[in-house]
């Protein structure tokens, strides 16, 4: 309860989401988390270091 998935982001299958995801990215894994982010200045995807 109170988990938000942000506008326009993807959840890959089996990913279990415990805290919300930002708006604009690809999330994955146990639990989720972001590994991709959009980047609007440059009009692509970036990987997100963990």
């Amino acid at each position: 309860p109170g988990v938000v998935i942000g506008k326009h982001s993807v959840v890959a299958a089996g990913s279990v989401v415990s805290q919300s995801i930002p708006s604009y990215c690809v999330c994955a894994g146990i639990p989720a988390r972001v590994i991709k982010k959009y980047n609007f200045s440059s009009q692509s995807w970036e990987k997100v270091s963990l």
